[in-house]
């Protein structure tokens, strides 16, 4: 092993394995204890070094490593093993580690393609038709989409209210025109009290403001169609402006697992249903002055007549209570009419509906104060 003729033979060899950039080889040497002729040259610690940059594959710290540790010179150790030492690329036309052989641009751009075509695919799979429907949204419902909706709160209220919550919580898919909190506002309290009353013809009337099928706003271009209250709906497109029925969507595409959700700007309300029912103006005993309540009722019929541009006789039927002359009585209902009569006719303005006073007169039916009332019927 002295030999230093063998050392240099062995010494030349190694050198050669590392410039060809064989380290597999130069590993299993060292592994196998056939290397240990460095320990004199390299000292313990670089030998021990050593092995562990030959599992790495660190080919230009291996390479200058065995060029420090020539016999012939004597021990010269490389630098210290702690320091990394900025690596060399292996000669042109000699091998290195995998990942030094690889054109890591290419790499790069092959990478990002795939993930470009997963993406694209991702969204082909889970697209919508070609109809224009909008795409579902995590798991909730329509009502579920507009209850977290600030602004459908009383829209939501009233789905509760009519039973239709449920229907519209599963099944579908629908598209709903849902009316905002201010639309609502617009028939008065009193009117919404009445559709509160009656679930039946307040079922009516949301159903007259959902369709089956889930749309985005984009999908519709003008036309008509029926809604699930078998009533016709006109939905017209000027523009960027889209109407439902004469009424503004004023936000659009709130998406749901089981359709979509367009908040609208006022209620739907078609001439044939009852759902609205009769608009009541209640009067204080003995009087036939038309108070602020009874004035949010009167433009709630005005607006209900413009909505649906209604032609037709509308008849005002006035009442009183039992108390008191009969003779007064009757003529106190019949200036309770008339009061509310001129006063429908100024806020609902110029249109074809007619205005008639109905018979009336006195109602010992139930409680006075229920009597005292004026009841508009619209046609």
């Amino acid at each position: 092993m002295s030999d230093p003729q063998a050392l240099g033979e062995r010494y030349r060899r190694l050198r050669r394995q590392v410039a060809v950039g064989d380290l597999d080889r130069v590993a299993a040497n060292y592994h196998g204890g056939r290397l240990r002729w460095l320990v004199p040259v390299l000292g313990a610690d670089t030998y021990r070094e050593l092995g562990r940059r030959l599992e790495e594959g660190d080919h230009g710290w291996v390479e200058r490593t065995v060029s420090a540790a020539d016999p012939a010179r004597g021990r010269n150790r490389p630098p210290p093993s702690g320091r990394r030492i900025r690596r060399r690329r292996p000669s042109a036309g000699l091998p290195g580690p995998w990942w030094q052989r690889l054109n890591w641009p290419v790499v790069l751009v092959v990478v990002l393609s795939l993930v470009a075509l997963a993406a694209v695919l991702s969204r082909c799979a889970g697209g919508g038709d070609d109809d224009g429907d909008a795409a579902p949204a995590d798991d909730a419902s329509v009502v579920e989409a507009a209850g977290k909706n600030d602004d459908l709160s009383t829209f939501t209220s009233l789905l509760e209210d009519a039973g239709l919550a449920s229907t519209l919580g599963e099944g579908g898919p629908y598209t709903v025109f849902a009316p905002s909190n201010a639309a609502f506002a617009e028939l008065g309290t009193a009117t919404l009290d009445a559709l509160r009353a009656d679930p039946a013809g307040l079922s009516q009337l949301l159903s007259g403001h959902v369709i089956e099928g889930s749309y985005a706003l984009a999908s519709f271009d003008g036309g008509g169609t029926t809604s699930l209250a078998g009533t016709p709906l006109d939905i017209q497109v000027d523009g960027d402006t889209v109407t439902v029925g004469g009424a503004v969507v004023l936000r659009g595409d709130i998406e749901a697992d089981n359709g979509t959700v367009h908040v609208l700007g006022a209620v739907l309300i078609d001439a044939d249903q009852s759902a609205a029912g009769d608009h009541v103006v209640y009067f204080d005993s003995g009087s036939s002055t038309v108070g602020p309540e009874g004035q949010e009722v009167i433009e709630a019929a005005a607006e209900q007549i413009r909505a649906t541009r209604s032609s037709g006789t509308v008849t005002i039927t006035g009442y009183t209570d039992g108390v008191g002359n009969p003779t007064t009585n009757e003529a106190l209902a019949e200036r309770r009419a008339a009061a509310v009569r001129d006063a429908l006719v100024a806020a609902v303005g110029d249109t074809t509906v007619t205005f008639s006073i109905g018979p009336g007169g006195v109602d010992t039916s139930g409680d006075p104060a229920a009597s005292r009332r004026a009841v508009i019927e619209l046609p």
